[in-house]
């Protein structure tokens, strides 16, 4: 609300609000990579995670939410890059794990594991601080599976 009116806008928690979820009165964001593969295939699109992103793009964690911005491959005849954003309820990951530069964790899962999200980070202390900030929920079910 703004001066009795309402319409579109955002909250943000307070930098004590901000400390307390993720350890830093600043949200953590961060470069990742989509998938594994550089080169001609990541540019055409055809190496994408379960979200559809492909190549490269941004995560942002304010410990309420995890923000996902980079590239969405369509699926017509002609494969076009679109930008797109996704916000992930932080209360909805699980089974957060790390190896190397890799994150990997679970999305929208209640019980037991669903298909993981895979991240690739500039470097394994950058994967290790997102690990930090990420919910340590695990499924009954869970079992690590990067090594």
């Amino acid at each position: 609300m703004t001066d009795g009116t309402t319409g579109p806008g955002s909250a943000a928690p307070s930098p004590d609000k901000l400390q307390n979820l993720i350890g830093s009165p600043n949200p953590f964001g961060c470069k990742v990579e989509f998938g594994p593969n550089e080169g001609f295939l990541s540019l055409v699109g055809w190496t994408r995670n379960s979200f559809g992103f492909t190549g490269s793009g941004t995560l942002l964690t304010d410990g309420i939410y995890v923000w996902i911005a980079g590239r969405v491959a369509n699926s017509g005849l002609l494969t076009a890059l679109l930008e797109e954003n996704t916000q992930l309820a932080c209360h909805q990951l699980a089974n957060v794990e790390s190896d190397g530069r890799v994150v990997r964790f679970e999305y929208n899962v209640d019980d037991v594991c669903r298909p993981p999200i895979s991240l690739w980070l500039a470097d394994a202390t950058a994967a290790a601080r997102l690990v930090r900030v990420l919910p340590k929920r695990r499924t009954k079910d869970f079992r690590p599976r990067l090594t």
